[in-house]
């Protein structure tokens, strides 16, 4: 009779004792013209991949993909441990869920997809990775590397443990792309997640789930480490856009801080993090943008949207780059009301520098210059000035402006016995490092100061974009 797809996925043909073996390669290769390929499993142990031994495995492994590749079959690893010295290279779908690669070498441990040309459509489910060669981390090893993968799925089952990089993922001459990606478990290594590409390729439209990543105290790891990084994005001179528009929901970052930077940005934009655990460990959680090789590859663009301790989050940047939209739960907030007051003498244009009561969340206020320094992206600013009631003629005047001279708003009404109060209002898209203050300007004449009282004179400052 002839053999059933479903048949041969389960084992032998007809031979029910082993149903729950793969289909032998000298099956598949005879079965090929008459079943689907997609039905073919090739077992790693009949290429004499063996687990549990104190002997190199990584030729064995290699030769059963490549087995795999040229039937357009899958390839299946069975349960258990296995030394490789050597990169082990997965281009066919591959399920090794079930493994542990122990990597006794230098380099790349396991390869998922190749360096020339490109691999589309294919699923894979990853072994555990582990470096099992020195001390501290060697600044050049990496766990897992997928490259030129477009269109597939990855199942990262297992955990990367003890590299430099646990997870690399590079276009090189072409595109690392449009694929689906579930973490898993990253440990011990100094760069856990690593997005790039060469000077021909493109990292982008990736869209990354859960997982989980933490570096304790090992291998050499010491505190606020400038290279030690949760994700690290890193652009080349061929784009200013460096690995951009990939997206990551429900990750967690969590653990002792070993990273000064836990998350870095090197020429990379529009990349978006959802609902992601931005966990601090009583220590600093901060992010870096900078710009990448190219002129006017500054960071940017770059989203963050909720998530556990996302209000902590601090954020730091070069000229060239900026942030871009960081939601975090409690939002850009600047408020302050005035503890005292103010004088202007007549005619004399005066910044209020007498704020109290002050909420800081995105953005910085100066008590020497009276100024306001937002977090870059648009605000509604809104601000009140009430000056005392002791004068019957002149004007009282407020502005709302930028230290640089900007004028966001102006507002003049008549000076009056019982006081007069002016208010200003404006959105205004803050660049990086512009700061904002209120000043006064009145002229009946002589002194005139603010009202003290609570309430009376005040600035709020709401971040519409975060």
């Amino acid at each position: 009779m002839t053999p059933t797809p479903s048949m041969l996925q389960l084992g032998n043909v007809n031979n029910t004792s082993d149903a729950d073996k793969p289909v032998s390669t000298s099956q598949a290769t005879a079965l090929a013209g008459k079943v689907s390929k997609d039905e073919i499993l090739i077992n790693a142990k009949d290429y004499g991949a063996t687990p549990g031994i104190d002997v190199d495995q990584s030729a064995a492994l290699n030769a059963a993909n490549a087995a795999a590749e040229t039937l357009g079959a899958r390839m299946f690893v069975p349960s258990g441990t296995y030394r490789i010295d050597l990169t082990v290279e997965f281009r066919a779908s591959t399920d090794a869920s079930l493994a542990t690669f122990n990597f006794h070498g230098t380099g790349v441990a396991l390869k998922v997809g190749k360096d020339v040309g490109v691999i589309s459509n294919r699923a894979y489910w990853l072994p555990s990775v582990q470096h099992s060669v020195g001390a501290v981390w060697d600044g050049v090893s990496v766990g897992i590397e997928m490259v030129n993968l477009n269109t597939c799925q990855v199942y990262c089952v297992g955990f990367v443990r003890n590299f430099e990089y646990g997870y690399r993922f590079i276009g090189r001459g072409t595109g690392f792309a449009y694929n689906t990606v579930i973490l898993g478990y990253t440990n011990q290594n100094r760069v856990g997640h690593h997005l790039t590409q060469n000077e021909s390729g493109w990292c982008n439209q990736n869209t990354f789930i859960g997982g989980r990543t933490q570096v304790v105290s090992a291998r050499g790891a010491v505190a606020d480490d400038p290279g030690c990084h949760y994700f690290l994005f890193e652009g080349k001179s061929n784009s200013v856009s460096g690995p951009n528009n990939n997206t990551f929901t429900g990750c967690t970052m969590e653990g002792t801080n070993f990273s000064y930077y836990r998350m870095k940005f090197v020429g990379s934009r529009y990349n978006l993090f959802t609902n992601c655990r931005w966990e601090r460990y009583g220590s600093v959680y901060r992010i870096q943008y900078l710009q990448g090789p190219t002129a006017g590859s500054g960071s940017a663009w770059n989203v963050i949207q909720y998530g556990y301790d996302a209000w902590q989050i601090v954020e730091e940047y070069d000229a060239a780059s900026s942030p871009g939209g960081l939601f975090d739960g409690v939002g850009g907030v600047l408020s302050a009301r005035t503890g005292g007051t103010t004088t202007a003498p007549n005619n004399v244009a005066t910044v209020v520098k007498s704020w109290a009561t002050r909420t800081v969340n995105r953005g910085e206020y100066s008590a020497d210059t009276g100024a306001w320094t937002p977090r870059a992206g648009v605000w509604n600013i809104r601000a009140k000035a009430t000056f005392n009631g002791t004068a019957a003629t002149g004007t009282c005047q407020a502005t709302l402006r930028t230290l640089a001279g900007v004028v966001l708003d102006i507002a003049k009404v008549p000076a009056t016995t019982t006081g007069a109060t002016v208010t200003l209002g404006a959105t205004y898209r803050v660049p990086k490092g512009e700061s904002i203050v209120v000043e006064i300007l009145q002229t009946t004449g002589a002194d005139l100061a603010t009202n003290g009282f609570t309430g009376w004179t005040t600035f709020d400052a709401v971040m519409v974009n975060g």
